[in-house]
């Protein structure tokens, strides 16, 4: 009686790795996407309180379109071991990560940083585009500044930034730095029993700043880029893999 013979071994050499965009592009793609999220940054923070029509607080448009659309070419680019649902969600949780950004950055700036006082408002503009009124506070000092006012009311089932009348006190945070525009002071903003509230409004910048940070860090040392792993054909093996055939059948 013949003894069991072996079948042959079937070779699945590994598909080699295919890196796609040049790390030295990678490298670009990840230092223009930081520049864009610090501009769209900057010019909600530093607005131009005299420009009459982009609304206060909000990125420039221009900014906050090319933040856009190199953040999702960036995305594209993280490692192909990172999970597509992973990747969907940093995009649709953290396309705004400017905006909350500026955000955490008001919030915090304003009760580490800034002062608490009181001004009387000498000017106002009306509210535009939905936003803020720019307005000048006289402080007690005899200075007077351009700032912003974050006062609001509410219209039924709608809340909207309302212009404060010329000659109103109010309580203003004025930063000493001179790096934000004075804004009305929230009822507890700046005071010691205020420091919850800006603690949580900062949270959602800070993850989306830690997600721009992994995503950036993936999409430099990884092998495969996601967007290539996603766009490459199966091959036959990985479509239908074909099993080892088993031992021979004993002969008579």
């Amino acid at each position: 009686m013949s003894q069991p013979t072996a079948g042959p071994d079937v070779a699945t050499a590994e598909r080699p790795a295919e890196p796609g965009m040049r790390r030295s592009r990678r490298v670009a793609l990840v230092a223009l996407t930081v520049l864009a999220f610090l501009a769209a940054l900057w010019t909600s923070l530093r607005p131009d309180l005299d420009d009459g029509w982009l609304a206060i607080g909000l990125p420039n448009p221009v900014a906050a379109l090319l933040w856009f659309v190199l953040f999702v070419a960036l995305l594209l680019q993280v490692s192909s071991r990172v999970p597509a649902f992973a990747i969907g969600i940093a995009f649709l949780l953290f396309w705004p990560t400017p905006v909350y950004a500026s955000m955490a950055t008001m919030a915090l700036h304003g009760q580490f940083v800034m002062e608490r006082t009181p001004a009387t408002v000498t000017a106002a503009d009306a509210p535009r585009e939905g936003g803020p009124a720019a307005v000048t506070f006289a402080f007690d000092d005899g200075t007077s500044e351009r700032g912003v006012s974050l006062l609001s009311q509410r219209f039924g089932s709608r809340t909207e930034y309302v212009a404060p009348d010329v000659g109103t006190r109010l309580d203003v945070l004025r930063d000493p730095t001179g790096w934000l525009p004075p804004r009305t002071a929230g009822s507890r903003e700046g005071l010691p029993e205020g420091v919850g509230g800006p603690l949580l409004l900062a949270l959602p910048g800070l993850l989306g700043v830690a997600v721009l940070a992994a995503a950036s860090a993936s999409a430099l040392i990884r092998r495969e880029s996601f967007i290539v792993v996603a766009g490459r054909p199966a091959t036959p093996d990985e479509v239908s893999p074909e099993v080892s055939p088993g031992a021979g059948a004993a002969g008579p």
